[in-house]
């Protein structure tokens, strides 16, 4: 009831549209570069709040048993801690260079956060900002993913043209895989079998075993593909083409597009809420988010954001 009541008094004090679904289960958190992180109802389609943060956030990620969100700001060296229950932020983190692409370490107690601009992956501490280790990864990492096990952190170096994969406990290095120009976004598979790779500059979407990291298929998609997501029963697999204004569906078992959704304008982040069903793309530059629906391919709503939505994340009522 103490989450509910502080949903409720946030979305009053900042421009509440909309009822709030308190039985809902999950919200849709959506990294706002206008300096926001907005807050949808997955059952009613609209903004139910939004919370104030530093300029730029673009990475997010969630520590569901500390119930806290954390947003990356790489225009001002710094990571936003927001408390997941009451809707607020707690701290702000000045990690200094460009923080981008973030994860949570297995015990919450430590983030795993790519620098963009100085080729690197450190290890911060969410409660005060120290960098306990760091670990080179090419020239400009992109996505950071961490494995469900907590155990392997991949991360995709845009400008290398690689994918990294570390030990997320150590950062040592594991291995390199080269995969296609421009790697940017990157999903795993729920079993963690394979890794989904959207390469930005030939157009197309890497699948890799996930433990060999040997390619298994190379597929077309649409141009400039900036957002990768799986479905929870591994049956799908999305990716927002932002150039094209796109959203392509992928049968991940024949390993072929069965279908093109148009959506809104420079799409990235992708987020599929519930069992799969629904998937949420932020489109950057129409300000709003698509709803579509992963088996029909039918986008079923469009909700107005404003600002320039870029990242999404889940943040299930175990979270909160």
């Amino acid at each position: 009831m103490r989450a509910i009541a502080g949903l409720l008094l946030l979305a009053a004090l900042s421009g509440f549209v909309g009822a709030v679904s308190a039985l809902a289960g999950e919200f849709i958190y959506v990294a706002d570069q206008d300096g926001r992180i907005l807050i949808l109802d997955p059952l009613s389609n609209k903004v139910a709040a939004k919370i104030d943060v530093a300029r730029g956030p673009v990475g997010l990620a969630v520590a569901a048993e500390q119930g806290r969100v954390y947003a990356t700001h790489p225009d001002i060296g710094a990571i936003t801690v927001l408390d997941a229950e009451h809707l607020r932020v707690i701290a702000t983190l000045q990690i200094g260079g460009a923080p981008f692409g973030i994860a949570v370490a297995r015990d919450g107690a430590s983030l795993l956060v790519g620098d963009w601009n100085s080729g690197a992956v450190s290890r911060v501490d969410v409660r005060t900002g120290a960098i306990s280790a760091v670990a080179r990864v090419g020239r400009s990492p992109a996505a950071v993913v961490i494995d469900k096990a907590g155990h392997r952190l991949y991360v995709a170096d845009r400008e290398g043209g690689m994918v990294f994969v570390l030990d997320a406990a150590t950062l040592r290095e594991i291995a390199v895989a080269p995969v296609g120009k421009a790697p940017f976004a990157m999903a795993l598979a729920p079993d963690d079998g394979r890794l989904y790779v959207g390469n930005v500059q030939d157009g197309s979407l890497m699948v890799i075993d996930a433990l060999a990291l040997k390619p298994l298929a190379t597929i077309p998609v649409g141009s400039m593909p900036y957002g990768v997501a799986a479905t929870p029963d591994g049956r799908r697999i999305l990716v927002a083409n932002q150039q094209a204004g796109v959203l392509s569906i992928i049968d991940a078992e024949r390993l072929e597009t069965i279908g093109l959704v148009k959506i809104g304008r420079y799409p990235e982040g992708i987020a599929i809420a519930g069992d799969g069903r629904t998937a949420y793309v932020a489109n950057w530059f129409s300000g709003d988010v698509s709803v579509v629906e992963t088996a029909s391919g039918a986008e079923i709503a469009r909700i107005k954001t404003g600002g320039a939505p870029r990242s999404l994340l889940v943040v299930r009522s175990g979270s909160r």
